[in-house]
């Protein structure tokens, strides 16, 4: 991976900066980009000190950008880190391996990008001035994990198949489950996060929302996924992709398990998530 893409990756992110490194050459350069201009849409979506209409404005032009590849450096919102300012200011540097890439490698992260950023600027019409994202009903959470984490679902499949030519038998099976890998990750951040989001404004559980309706759509997202990473190895993908998939995936997992038994909240610790992913690296 190029050092400046290590660098933003690292700067910007925990677990994918952990899990990114895992993939083989090419794919790792090609969802290392992808997940950094997902990155910059997300910094976009979360500028609380701009109004709605600004963010969606935002999100508009990094669209048009992502389907033209160029870009001017950008201008991260006040508020942000260091890490945050240099990735958008590096944006050049991102259209410019994306440009790199081979043309199915390249049209899939355009179009899960753009599907994506289309998906955040419709729901900023639930933002609040001054405040983060507020969904309204358990429908509206369903569909929001689609929108920033299932579409990434279906955005590594299509980069898996293109780099593996033996999972094109099983591509269908595998889109079918896609979306579930990513919600489950996203239900299962929601859930933990639940009460640090709610005290800096953003409310991604309805107030309305069952928790044990939620919980039991996590589990069984989870157990989707699972069936998603299995059929990945049955189709012959790389070590790499099934450590890349089964690491975040067990991690989330086990902390779903610790939401269930202690509360909003419960983490299982990042001793436990190194050697996690000891074991995804030495399996």
């Amino acid at each position: 991976m190029p050092s400046e893409l290590e660098q933003l990756l690292a700067g910007t992110s925990r677990t994918f900066a952990a899990a990114i490194p895992l993939l083989e050459a090419p794919l790792r350069d090609e969802v290392t980009v992808a997940y950094l201009l997902l990155r910059i849409a997300d910094t976009f979506e979360d500028a609380e000190a701009w109004t709605p209409e600004a963010r969606t404005q935002a999100l508009l032009s990094f669209e048009e950008s992502v389907v033209s590849g160029s870009s001017m450096p950008l201008v991260a919102p006040p508020g942000f880190d260091a890490a945050h300012q240099a990735l958008l200011a590096e944006a050049p540097a991102l259209f410019r391996h994306l440009a790199s890439f081979p043309g199915a490698a390249r049209a899939a992260i355009v179009h899960h990008v753009t599907r994506t950023i289309a998906g955040m600027r419709a729901f900023l019409g639930a933002t609040k001035p001054g405040r983060g994202l507020t969904l309204a009903t358990t429908e509206d959470l369903y569909k929001y994990c689609y929108i920033v984490a299932g579409i990434v679902g279906e955005l590594l499949t299509d980069l898996f198949v293109e780099a593996t030519p033996s999972l094109r038998r099983v591509a269908a099976p595998l889109q079918q489950d896609a979306a579930a890998f990513g919600e489950a990750l996203q239900l299962v951040n929601i859930l933990k996060d639940r009460e640090g989001d709610a005290a800096e404004g953003r409310s991604f559980l309805p107030q309305t929302a069952d928790l044990r309706e939620v919980f039991a759509r996590a589990r069984a997202s989870c157990v989707r996924a699972e069936a998603y990473t299995a059929l990945l190895a049955a189709g012959g993908a790389s070590g790499g992709v099934l450590a890349f998939t089964r690491f975040p995936l067990r991690v989330a997992i086990e902390t779903l398990g610790a939401l269930e038994e202690r509360g909003a909240g419960a983490k299982i610790g990042r001793a436990r998530v190194l050697a996690i992913l000891a074991e995804e690296v030495g399996s």
